[in-house]
């Protein structure tokens, strides 16, 4: 394999795991927010179910 070769294909697998790595962060950071948002709801609405018993 020569050089030029070389750099090429290790660049374009260094580019497909960079984008494989991203996509993982984002899919983990939407899951995060749907996360916070379940917990913020639910606190929600254990608030108003318990201000609604009193």
């Amino acid at each position: 394999m020569s050089s030029t070769n070389f750099m090429t294909h290790y660049t374009t697998k260094t580019k497909t795991t960079n984008t494989k790595f991203i996509e993982k962060a984002m899919v983990g950071a939407s899951q995060v927010e749907r996360g916070k948002q379940f917990v913020l709801t639910a606190a929600c609405t254990a608030k108003h179910s318990c201000s609604q018993n009193q």
